[in-house]
């Protein structure tokens, strides 16, 4: 159950992730076939290469979480300094506002 609900909540977010850069059905069959493709690869190969390479992909996608990390952190920080400065003036319930930003483009929620 484990191995299964693994598969299906990574091909979820693979298939979001698609689907938030670019929504062409082309991307997605190819993403699919993929997906298939790997299963039955999984199923059929030797268990210690299948680990491997099951480590090697999450040591990818630890390496691409830690470049987003470097590369939104700025964003975080002057959000962070943003919320202080707020509680620091005794306003109680701190707003953030998409204008303490540098820049505003992707930014789709918050409006000021």
């Amino acid at each position: 159950m484990f191995a299964f609900s693994s598969i299906v909540g990574n091909y979820y977010y693979g298939e979001s992730n698609i689907n938030f850069f670019k929504a062409k059905p082309v991307y997605l069959l190819v993403f699919r076939i993929f997906v298939v493709a790997m299963v039955l690869f999984g199923s059929v190969a030797k268990i210690s290469l299948v680990w491997d390479l099951a480590d090697l992909f999450m040591a990818l996608m630890a390496m691409t979480n830690l470049i987003a990390i470097v590369l939104l952190g700025k964003y975080a920080f002057i959000a962070l300094w943003d919320y202080q400065k707020q509680q620091a003036m005794g306003i109680k319930e701190p707003v953030f506002r998409a204008s303490t930003l540098p820049s505003q483009k992707g930014i789709e929620v918050w409006k000021d």
